[in-house]
């Protein structure tokens, strides 16, 4: 079950990274 948790945490990585580089992104479009 901890295999589970490891990939929960990763993909809430994986999102967060998203979501900065989405932020970036935008802040040089702008």
């Amino acid at each position: 079950m901890l295999y589970l948790e490891d990939i929960r945490t990763f993909y809430g990585e994986i999102e967060a990274l998203k979501g900065l580089t989405l932020e970036a992104r935008k802040g040089e479009v702008t």
